[in-house]
């Protein structure tokens, strides 16, 4: 029987059904299930004018899952040489799957596009598609009730290409059930709708995503938190780490990443994009501070900024306003978090086990071999392990305490008064009729109070040893954004350091039921958000635990003044969300009683062009 061809994703053809990206192979370097069928692979490949750059053998699988269990032949050719990819592709994987199938081999076959497979380039939409963006402000909500019984996260509206010189607009779906059979059809009617049949260039793509919230929490250490810093055994540590190595149970990602926390974080000092948490399972960003000024109090009051998911994850209520006096006894909040500590505290205790060894292994062969420089050697490998043990002795023991928890804004919906007061009529809500149109933004902020022996460090880091740096400044400013314009701009971020974007022209859309809400819960009408892509076509401008980060102008005025535009809510696997300040800023107003007088409001802020661009380098 001939099985049906997937031609469902660009620049991908396959049988059977494909998996949505982003996916992973395994590889196998000497599959024994090849054997004997390269050459017949190649000419299948020839015959069809099918130039075949590389041939991956192995086994599919999503980031955190199991392998597949069928094997996968993945074929990287170039999608721009055939007049017609998907039709000569399709021909190629039916030949080979039937190939084969006769062969008695049980597995998968695609051909994809080499640029494709390292990843699809997104920039942001252009300002000029004026009929696109109308269409797609009219027809979010239709959008989103193809999609009601599905778990979409998020629906951005988007440039995508494998290439600069042919970027599409594309609305890109973003989905933790991307392999329900349902997503045809709705994919099918959504095009439809946005496209107003045909009429209007459009592509639409589905992208797995299993998560959207970004406060960094599904890393406890269990094995490790087993290990109290004063009865620290290091031979036992040895051990619990080598069962640790041994069954994979630690990635290099998530437990040694460079990026996260380094050794001048600890300390008395407080600055913008630090690591902030207030549990042993959640780390967010420090976004930056605000002074609000209060009736009831003389003085005004200096907070730090995050999110209400990154403070307060076990609940979506909001958390009222506590006293000055009790918020000193209300919850702690830590910076760096205590599970940045003890991420810190590991890769330290990793760097002494090598050396322990080192000492007793020169201590065994100087005993056997007298060698006088082996003592020199031992010598400075006690010197190098006493430093890291003082280190970490000193980090163990230091006071991480930032503050106590002031308020929090829950998990809430708002509107925006830019799109309800009807003055900016080509893109206001109200002037749409139909009540299945988003019209409300998500509220997720969460304003803690700071100990008097933390230091605020008004200025932004400058350089760093990852990343070219964007210009040292004092953020004094807060504005509002015009709608439909692209503002570059940046953000210093717990987990990414210093990362540059765009802000997009369009919207995105959120799903509450997915994305803010307990598990149950059916909210009708999605969530706005504004998006915001990276400057690198290819990488994501916020990943996890980078939520309640500042998004800063990223202009080329001169001076050192900053000004914030946005607050970092969410993040999908390549398009990050923000709340932009001026509602942030007016719901803290509204909820708590208080004025907002720094950082100072400028109102609207026009686009400036880009005076910096951060740079990223392989350090991995």
């Amino acid at each position: 029987m001939t099985q049906q061809i997937d031609t469902r994703f660009r620049y991908r053809v396959g049988c059977p059904k494909l998996p949505a990206s982003p996916w992973g192979m395994m590889y196998i370097p000497s599959p024994s299930v090849m054997d004997g069928h390269p050459f017949r692979v190649r000419q299948i490949l020839s015959a069809n004018n099918v130039k075949a750059r590389e041939v991956i053998f192995g086994h599919r699988h999503r980031e955190g899952k199991q392998l597949g269990g069928t094997p996968a032949l993945t074929i990287l050719s170039d999608a721009t040489i055939p007049t017609d990819y998907i039709q000569e592709w399709s021909r190629t994987v039916q030949q080979l799957s039937q190939y084969f199938s006769n062969s008695g081999v049980d597995i998968s076959i695609e051909i994809m596009d080499y640029q494709a497979y390292a990843g699809v380039y997104i920039k942001s939409i252009s300002a000029d598609n004026t009929e696109l963006l109308d269409r797609w402000d009219q027809k979010q909500g239709e959008i989103a009730d193809c999609f009601r019984k599905l778990r979409w996260f998020s629906v951005d509206l988007v440039s995508r290409g494998i290439r600069d010189s042919n970027m599409r607009p594309t609305m890109l779906v973003n989905a933790s059930d991307t392999d329900d059979d349902a997503w045809t059809a709705a994919l099918e009617k959504a095009q439809e709708i946005i496209s107003d049949n045909g009429r209007i260039e459009v592509d639409v793509e589905l992208l797995h995503n299993e998560v959207g919230i970004l406060a960094s929490s599904e890393s406890e250490l269990p094995e490790l938190s087993e290990l109290s810093a004063e009865e620290f055994d290091e031979k036992a540590y040895e051990e619990k780490l080598y069962d640790r190595k041994k069954s994979e149970a630690i990635s290099r990602e998530e437990y040694v990443s460079p990026r996260v926390v380094m050794a001048e974080d600890f300390g008395a000092n407080l600055h913008v994009g630090a690591s902030v948490g207030h549990s042993d399972d959640t780390s967010g960003t420090l976004g930056g501070f605000f002074t609000m000024k209060f009736p009831e109090y003389k003085e005004p009051i200096r907070f730090g900024v995050t999110n209400h998911h990154v403070l307060a994850r076990n609940t979506r209520e909001r958390i009222d306003r506590q006293d000055k006096a009790v918020a000193t006894q209300s919850i702690e909040v830590a910076s760096p978090s205590d599970l940045d500590r003890e991420r810190f505290l590991y890769r330290l205790r990793e760097s002494i086990m090598p050396l322990n060894e080192r000492i007793r292994d020169a201590k065994r062969k100087y005993q056997a071999l007298s060698d006088p420089t082996l003592r020199v050697d031992r010598q400075d490998w006690r010197n190098k392990r006493a430093e890291l043990r003082s280190t970490r002795d000193k980090i163990t023991a230091l006071d991480t305490r930032a503050g106590a928890l002031f308020a929090t804004s829950g998990h809430r919906q708002r509107a925006d008064p830019c799109y309800s007061d009807g003055e900016d009529l080509e893109v206001s809500r109200a002037s749409i009729p139909s009540p299945a149109v988003p019209c409300q933004w998500n509220v997720d902020w969460a304003l803690f109070t700071i100990d008097p022996h933390r230091k605020i460090i008004e200025y932004t880091k400058g350089d760093t040893v990852w990343y070219n740096y964007v210009a040292r400044r004092k953020i004094t400013e807060r504005g509002s954004i015009c709608q439909r314009t692209a503002y570059d701009v940046a953000m210093l971020g717990r987990t990414s350091g210093w990362s540059t974007g765009v802000i997009n022209p369009a919207m995105s859309m959120l799903n509450p039921t997915i994305a803010f809400t307990e598990p149950g819960d059916r909210e009708e009408t999605p969530l706005l958000a504004h998006a915001i892509v990276n400057l690198d076509p290819l990488q994501p401008f916020a990943r996890k635990g980078d939520s309640g980060s500042f998004v800063l102008h990223n202009n080329d005025r001169d001076g050192v003044d900053a000004t914030v535009l946005g607050l970092v809510t969410g993040s999908s696997k390549v398009v990050a969300y923000m709340t932009a300040i001026d509602l942030v800023a007016t719901d803290m107003e509204e909820d708590l009683g208080g004025e907002v007088i720094f950082p100072r409001d400028v109102g609207e802020v026009q686009a400036g062009t880009l005076f910096k661009r951060v740079v990223y380098y392989d350090d991995e």
